[in-house]
């Protein structure tokens, strides 16, 4: 029985230690935090409950396909929402946009109804195109990329930014700036990201979203019970600081103790990881993704303007990335605001609403003051009409400070994506370490939770297959 140490609690390290479970290995997983999920944890305080990293969870068949493959039923219970996201603009209109086109259209005139089915079109090619090569199959070799290049290159606009892609369907300012925000998923700034990334809107909005009871949260617990059922050893609170290296091999993991292995699995941003090895990653000197900081209100009351996921935009949206892009706060931001009491009334007291409210932020190195941004958050959702001042029980929050600990410089996904190439991630293996393989949102096949179980998965494979 080999020994197989998994680097990282969050869900593709979860997912890597459960697949390699499965095959007969002795699996440890030592996470940093007294709590898994990294990334995906949990605010509990005074009856209130706050989901702290991914909130939008698309394509479910990939979490209860691992249930599946373990010879269990999945005990996690997926609510289709038919509203997947509300719109609020400057100007005061409100656009839901549902997973019936239908009933999306009917609130669009003449015109938007035209631009809002081909840009959907568009987005479903799109993904159509790179699904197999990029999400679902294995990291892609040169063979790989130059089959995809030869089926799909030009049909993927390799030198059209995707600003310019969404306005050549003559889309109204407003359609503009919902399918722009896709680009924010991967943590690309809208106006630098390439065409590519307009595929992302035909995974929410062409396969739609669900919401796990239990929140994105549950999914951690229940994967932690999978894994403990498959005899996972589980160690917490212990942090890796170095990686012992014996004839290109990782012969020890130093964490509290020497963990000695016949192979790793790292799920940890993948500059932590080379760091561990007493390596630089070229990546260090590439531009890093957006960052976000999330404040948490105790909300008394209920707003009937709220969803479950809404959106609210500023006037100038550009600007917002420009500020951010001269590592500035920006003044007038988008409130992304996610309301999980809306799936699941336990999450909040009776008569009262969890509101978890993000905006997109520079990187840590950027000196933010994060206690003044969750100030001015707030009294934004109070001047847009959304809370009074005295609905307001406590707020906290996290931000770029509490993301570093998980991701270099805080950036949410690694490298920013602003080119064809650059929204390719890292391959899944290390250059002269034969028994090491990588997960998580910074390797392929990239950020989210369907792709972060994802690349769990593949990595055990790759470990299962040497």
């Amino acid at each position: 029985m080999r020994k197989v140490v998994v680097l990282g609690g969050g869900l593709a390290g979860l997912s890597a230690a459960i697949y390699l479970a499965l095959k007969e290995n002795q699996v440890i997983l030592v996470e940093q935090e007294p709590t898994l999920g990294g990334k995906a944890s949990e605010i509990v305080e005074d009856g209130f409950r706050f989901d702290t990293g991914p909130s939008v969870l698309t394509m479910p068949d990939v979490v209860t396909g691992i249930f599946q493959d373990a010879g269990y039923k999945c005990p996690i219970s997926f609510e289709p929402l038919e509203l997947l996201s509300r719109n609020i603009f400057s100007s005061g209109r409100v656009l839901d946009v549902y997973q019936d086109w239908e009933k999306t259209q009917e609130q669009l005139d003449p015109a938007e109804k035209v631009s809002f089915v081909q840009l959907l079109k568009e987005a479903r090619k799109l993904y159509v195109g790179a699904c197999e090569t990029f999400v679902f199959g294995r990291a892609p070799g040169i063979l790989s990329l130059f089959k995809y290049a030869i089926r799909y290159g030009f049909r993927s606009y390799p030198t059209m930014k995707l600003a310019s892609l969404i306005r050549s369907f003559n889309p109204s300012p407003d359609l503009e700036r919902i399918f722009l925000r896709f680009a924010t998923y991967l943590g690309a700034n809208p106006y630098l990201a390439p065409a590519i990334l307009h595929n992302i809107a035909w995974v929410e909005f062409g396969q739609g979203t669900v919401f796990p009871r239990g929140g994105m949260y549950g999914l951690v617990r229940a994967l932690e019970e999978l894994a403990v059922n498959l005899r996972v050893d589980i160690r917490r609170s212990a942090e890796v600081t170095h990686l012992e290296i014996n004839k290109g091999c990782i012969s020890s993991v130093v964490a509290d103790d020497q963990i000695k292995c016949d192979a790793v699995v790292s799920s940890l941003d993948i500059i932590r990881t080379y760091q561990l090895l007493g390596w630089r990653h070229r990546l260090e000197q590439a531009r890093p993704s957006l960052s976000g900081l999330v404040v948490f209100l105790a909300v008394r009351g209920h707003n009937p303007l709220m969803s479950h996921h809404t959106i609210s935009y500023p006037a100038n949206y550009r600007s917002e990335f420009d500020s951010i892009q001269l590592g500035e706060w920006p003044e007038d931001p988008t409130l992304y605001i996610y309301l999980s009491c809306r799936g699941d009334s336990g999450d909040a007291p009776l008569g009262c609403e969890n509101w978890f409210v993000m905006t997109n932020a520079p990187t840590v190195e950027h000196s933010i003051d994060e206690e003044r941004q969750t100030r001015r958050v707030t009294q934004l959702l109070i001047n847009r009409g959304f809370l009074e001042p005295e609905q307001i029980i406590w707020t906290k929050h996290l931000g770029p400070r509490h993301l570093a600990r998980m991701a270099y410089r805080g950036s949410i996904y690694g490298n920013a994506p602003d080119s064809l190439l650059s929204t390719l991630r890292p391959n899944n293996r290390v250059p002269g370490i034969s028994n090491l393989a990588l997960a998580g949102g910074t390797v392929f096949p990239g950020g989210g939770v369907p792709l972060a179980l994802l690349s769990g998965k593949e990595a055990a494979r790759v470990i299962e297959v040497k």
